[in-house]
């Protein structure tokens, strides 16, 4: 694989994030712009959820940049999350109707959502866009007919969808505006991924069972090694289900533990994880998201 000058080669990876400890996200296009990786991956980059034509060719240009006839792919992309430097990850919480968290779903096991499937939970969502704030509303419209925009430029597909400080517990309207989310995503092919995290007070998903019922409101799982095992899960069992579980991960990132490094500066066994999923079937990306 291609790695970075001087940087720690891992060989069971395939792609880098450039946004985690980029200042700006104008620091992480150049980072892409300069990067020797042949795909990769980013948060949202720009302060508004809707940028200009101008700005978004920018992020073309990035990918193209050194390599016009063999662009850099993009392979995963945050939705807009609002000011992640004031401590927003996700606006999903303030969209759609008031509704607590008894009613979005048992998550007692997670191989059963509890909010039914995928089409279940669609069907009670096409309005959820008309029953929130109407400039919340907008915003959102206009955010993901940008990234549809995003996605002809770049091929882009699988978009990680934070849903709100809201409280620790998943909300219905959360779950609702994910469905939502995820079924305009799947018009032009997109896939909505929910991540658990780590370190974020008031927010729903932390575990893989948390996230159990936005993937089945239309998700698929982001499995990151670092935030699972910050927050002391055991995933591995994943691995003994194979891909035929719904619970599946659609998308893989990678750092250490402790400390967020890069793979073999703390203790997490990952190569030895990568190599489980890989034996069950995982066929997707691993990409370092290291600081």
């Amino acid at each position: 694989m291609n790695t970075e000058s001087g940087a720690h080669q891992v060989s069971f990876a395939t792609a880098k994030n450039h946004s985690l400890g980029a200042p700006t996200g104008a620091d992480a296009l150049e980072a892409v712009a300069n990067s020797p990786y042949d795909k990769v991956e980013l948060w949202w980059p720009w302060d508004t959820p809707h940028p200009s034509e101008q700005q978004m060719r920018q992020l073309v240009d990035a990918l193209a940049k050194g390599r016009q006839e063999n662009p850099r792919q993009l392979v995963a992309l945050n939705l807009w999350a609002g000011d992640l430097a004031a401590g927003d990850r996700g606006v999903l919480h303030l969209v759609g109707p008031e509704g607590g968290a008894e009613n979005a779903g048992s998550t007692k096991n997670a191989g059963n959502a509890g909010v039914g499937n995928a089409e279940d939970a669609g069907s009670a969502v096409d309005d959820v866009f008309v029953d929130g704030d109407p400039a919340i509303t907008e915003e959102l419209i206009e955010h993901l007919n940008a990234v549809e925009y995003l996605h002809r430029l770049t091929g882009v597909r699988r978009f990680n969808v934070l849903v709100g400080r809201g409280g620790r517990a998943l909300q219905r309207r959360q779950v609702r505006a994910f469905a939502a989310v995820a079924k305009r995503l799947a018009r032009f092919g997109g896939v909505a991924l929910i991540e658990p995290l780590s370190g974020i007070e008031n927010y729903p998903v932390t575990s893989i069972k948390e996230a159990a019922p936005l993937v089945a409101a239309g998700g698929r799982l982001l499995l990151d090694a670092y935030h699972l095992a910050a927050n002391g899960e055991d995933w591995t069992w994943l691995a003994d289900r194979g891909p035929g579980n719904e619970l599946w991960p659609e998308h893989v990132q990678i750092a250490d533990f402790p400390g967020r490094g890069a793979p073999g500066t703390g203790e997490a066994p990952l190569e030895e994880w990568i190599n489980q999923l890989r034996a069950s079937g995982y066929e997707g990306e691993v990409v370092l998201e290291h600081i």
